[in-house]
């Protein structure tokens, strides 16, 4: 686990909003480029769980990368990548920018931060729901809408609950449950913002910034 760095918060602030940021360089083109299909994505997605996890997280972390659903469902219904396969567009940005952003901290579990990339938003195929249309044959159409899940629970409780759960059954160690954990249920920022917590290492703050810059300049 990276040490916890003070200051943290104006690196994001600097990287969201002015200085050196992302918005501002090249960087941001490149990342705007690299990822923007659920093609480029399912690439990215399978390569890094490959290279960057050992046996049990690979194993683990399949559950979410053969689900179906995964690579159709939209990341929202308006705001973001609001289109079927947005999700894992979305997470394969999250988790490439994380990662990017990490390159300069010491001691970096790598294998960690993608997992909890990959399980961060798992749960929004429980959020939305494809709308059918209103005449016949009431076929579905490419509009989404929330489900009543999305008000009474929202995904980043059950993303959170299915990673553990999942975790524990896996052997993954206690130590590195936790930490994903809240790599999890942090990834919102704020509390007003729906995040049960908030960010207390570099790992977690760079998970924010990086869903941050995906729903806001990456769409």
């Amino acid at each position: 686990m990276a040490r916890h760095l003070t200051g943290t918060e104006e690196m994001v602030s600097s990287s969201l909003t002015g200085g050196s940021s992302l918005r501002d360089n090249t960087d941001m083109q490149r990342a705007r480029h690299l990822i923007e299909t659920v093609e480029q994505a399912t690439e990215y997605l399978w390569t890094q769980n490959a290279a960057l996890c050992g046996p049990e997280l690979e194993r683990l972390n399949l559950l979410v990368l053969s689900d179906v659903d995964f690579w159709q469902w939209p990341a929202a219904t308006k705001r973001h990548q609001a289109y079927e396969g947005g999700l894992a567009v979305h997470t394969a940005q999250v988790a490439m920018t994380a990662l990017w952003m990490l390159e300069t901290v010491q001691d970096v579990r790598k294998d960690l931060v993608y997992t909890a990339c990959l399980w961060h938003d798992s749960a929004k195929t429980l959020d939305y729901e494809r709308v059918r249309s209103q005449e016949p044959p009431y076929e579905f159409t490419n509009e989404w809408a929330n489900t009543p899940f999305h008000e009474q629970e929202r995904h980043v409780a059950r993303s959170y609950a299915d990673f553990r759960m999942h975790a524990h059954s896996k052997g993954i160690e206690a130590q590195d449950i936790d930490f994903v954990s809240h790599l999890i249920l942090a990834h919102h920022g704020r509390r007003e913002w729906g995040s049960p917590v908030e960010p207390v290492c570099a790992e977690a703050w760079a998970i924010h910034a990086a869903d941050m810059l995906s729903a806001r300049f990456l769409t």
